[in-house]
Order: C-alpha cells, then structure tokens, then sequence
C-alpha cells in the first residue's frame, strides 16, 4: 500500500511469480509491467482502487474497459466490462493453452497474445471489429482460428510465425490482407480468399512452405512483391473469374516466382468438375488426350487435376476413367 506507479517492464520475465496483488494506491501501470510472466495464475486488486479493478484473473482498466494484463488462468469477464484486449495483455504467457474472447469485445490491440507460444485454441465473437498488427505472432502451437465477419483486415502479421497453423476461416467481409499477415506459417497447406478482398499486401504468405493450393476471388486486384516468396509446394491455384478477368489481376513480379509457375484453373465455383482434367472449365476430348498421356506416363497431373481425373470416383486413375470420361463427352453417360 502507498505505491501509485508500476512502470514499464517492472516485472517483465519473472517467470516464477504466480500472484500480483494490486494495491488500492496504484494509479499508473505501464506497458509490459507482467510481460512474459509465464508462470503468473491469479491478479487480484484490492477493493478501493480507483482505476483498475480484477475478475477472472484480468487486471482491468475500470474506465477504459481495456484489460491491461492477463495471466495463465485468465477468464475474460462477459459482462461488459472488457471492450479491448490492451496492448502486450497476454505477451509472453507461453502457459496459456486457450481462451475464448466473449462478445462485447471490440478490439484485440498490437501484440495482445504475442508470444503465446502454449495457445492452442481461441474463440474470438462476433463482436471482434480490429484484430491489431501482430496480435498472435509467434502462437506457435495454434492449430486453426475462424475470424468473425465482424473484421475487415487481418492486420500486418497477425497470425505471422503461428508455425502449426493448419486451417484459417477468413470471412466475406475482409477486404485486405495486410503485410506479413500469414507470414511462416509453415503448417498452412491451403487458404481461400473471400470474395471481397482486393489486395494481399507485401510478404502475406511469405515462407507458407506447405501451400499446395490458393482459391483467389474474382474482387482481387493486387498481389503485392514477395506474397508468395519461398512457397514451394505452391502448385494450384483456383481462380473464380475467367482467364480474361485473371489477366487484369497485377501481380508484382518480386518473390512471386511460384505463385506465377502455378496451374491456374478459372471459373472455379467451390467444387472441382470432374472430367475436367485441363481445368478449363469446360469436359472435351483435350480432357480425354490429357488423361491417356498422364496413364501412359508422359504427362503430370497437379493434385486438383487428379480430382478431376478420377471420373468414376473410385479413388484411382485409370483407364476406366478415359473410357467413362468419353461416354459423358458422347451424352450416353
């Protein structure tokens, strides 16, 4: 009792500290005071305190509604008290494993779940508007994470070194995919663009090396330099609108190299046609020729040509496919 600041970094990295009491004199907390206090279970404040106040384990800004500080333990508070996720809140809690974000949350600030490297799973509501510049970078240990359509731009690296990201939702209503947002996030295999978006900014997908396959809306406009740098596995791309829409896209020749190697499939409307081997959206005896020379071993086929190859869906490729393939060219299928 009698302290009425704790300033920046004041406890930052006390990795054995397990409780904070906040006297009722605190007036002023600075930025990362319990920063990678990985170890912290329970904050409490003391009644009185005119600034801050606790519930689940949250150290509150009472009139900002902004929770400030978070631990291990924490349960974000539902009733209207948290409107934001502060700036650093959770940064460095490398033991917390999962969190769900209630509605009534507006805002999750730069850097709020930085370095939670133990976080597995988040929910974040409907209520979620701003998911700020690198509010999980390096979770490493995040699995999947569904955005709410209640954001319109994930955040310059957002989710950037979330290396076991296996499965992103991005809804319709995202219109920009800022600068390094996805960047390293090495577990990724696939991603869909909502319809909506118009730009993928500099190093989006930079360093995905397990992205196989894109689904690119007939909105973009621009793919930035370096959005595609070290994708490797990049090998198909899905494509809404036609090949003339397509060539009006501007891609930025810099770190793009196997974006722009990629098969393009056009007029993709979310299933993949079977028969058509090409991906020209159309089933025609090219189709037919395309799948003999891939049996008889003188041509490769993508994974989503294989899709479209396997006719009879039967699992393999084989000549039984050419033949029922020509049968559906012939109108007796």
């Amino acid at each position: 009792e009698g302290v009425v600041t704790i300033g920046n970094v004041a406890f930052d990295s006390c990795s054995s500290l397990t409780s904070i009491e906040i006297p009722a004199s605190v007036t002023d907390i600075g930025e990362l005071a319990f920063g990678s206090c990985a170890g912290l279970e329970k904050i409490t404040v003391a009644e009185g305190n005119t600034v801050y106040h606790s519930s689940g384990n949250c150290l509150i800004n009472t009139a900002d509604k902004t929770l400030i500080a978070g631990c291990k333990r924490s349960v974000i508070p539902s009733d209207g008290s948290v409107v934001s996720i502060g700036e650093c809140a959770f940064y460095g809690q490398s033991y917390l494993e999962s969190l769900d974000i209630p509605y009534g949350v507006t805002s999750i600030e730069k850097d709020a779940f930085k370095y939670c490297s133990g976080l597995t799973s988040v929910t974040i509501s409907g209520s979620v508007a701003e998911i700020g510049n690198s509010a999980f970078y390096r979770c490493t240990s995040l699995k999947s994470v569904v955005i709410p359509d209640s954001v319109t731009s994930i955040s310059a690296y957002a989710f950037g070194e979330c290396t076991d990201l296996t499965s992103v939702t991005i809804p319709g209503s995202v219109t920009e995919i800022c600068e390094g947002a996805f960047k390293f996030c090495t577990s990724l295999e696939s991603i869909t663009i909502p319809d909506g978006v118009k730009t993928i900014e500099v190093g989006a997908f930079e360093s995905c090396r397990s992205l196989e396959n894109i689904i690119i809306p007939k909105s973009l406009t621009f793919i930035s330099a370096d959005v595609f740098l070290r994708c490797r596995s990049l090998t198909d791309i899905y494509y809404a609108g036609t090949e003339e829409e397509w060539s009006k896209v501007e891609v930025y020749n810099l770190g793009n190299d196997y974006f722009k190697e990629a098969d393009v499939y056009f007029d993709y409307t979310g299933q993949f046609l079977p028969g058509d081997v090409t991906g020209d959206g159309n089933i025609r005896m090219s189709d037919v020729l395309l799948l003999r020379k891939y049996i008889a071993g003188v041509a490769e086929l993508s994974k989503a040509q294989l899709k479209c190859a396997d006719v009879n869906e039967d699992g393999f490729v084989t000549l039984s496919d050419v033949l029922k393939l020509r049968k559906i060219i012939a109108g007796i299928d």
